[in-house]
């Protein structure tokens, strides 16, 4: 199980992470850690041990499901967890497009159904919104995380820099 229930985790994407290191693969999680991902055209991942295909989140973004609903009678995490299964009956059916249709649209579409933050216009300009919601608000799954996220673009940003240095 995943140490991260009901959070929104990131994974680096191998080489591309090394060159833009706030590029990443999104995915949710639900109430028992089990993570859910747009993987591929009308092919919707699931893993009970929380990880991607791009393999274990580096990043998280705990989310507090308590405030986002003012109905009583509503069980926050099984609306969490029936706002997931809605998305995935909607994406089982949908083409994936790295730019268009792609795991932020995913993760935005659970958020919209969810309701998070009281809104329904995550959708809206999907990946912009998803990488300023990881860029401000996600926590490193500790130096591992870090190492995994940033260890290869500071090695890329320091061979550019050494790599200049001789030539001149």
């Amino acid at each position: 199980m995943s140490r991260h229930p009901n959070c929104i985790i990131w994974t680096p994407i191998f080489p591309i992470t090394c060159f833009v290191p706030f590029v990443g693969h999104l995915a949710v999680t639900d109430s028992g850690g089990n993570s859910w991902e747009f993987a591929g055209s009308k092919y919707i991942r699931c893993s009970e041990k929380g990880s991607t295909i791009f393999g274990k989140p580096t990043k998280y973004i705990q989310l507090d499901l308590q405030p986002l609903i003012t109905n009583k009678n509503i069980d926050n995490e099984k609306h969490w967890d029936s706002s997931i299964e809605q998305t995935t009956i909607e994406f089982e059916k949908q083409n994936y497009n790295l730019f268009t249709n792609n795991c932020h649209d995913h993760t935005a579409r659970v958020l919209d159904i969810f309701g998070y933050q009281g809104k329904n216009n995550w959708h809206t300009f999907a990946s912009f919104k998803m990488v300023w919601l990881v860029l401000k608000k996600s926590k490193l799954d500790g130096v591992g995380g870090f190492l995994k996220t940033y260890f290869f673009f500071f090695v890329v940003v320091i061979l550019y820099v050494l790599y200049h240095k001789i030539l001149k």
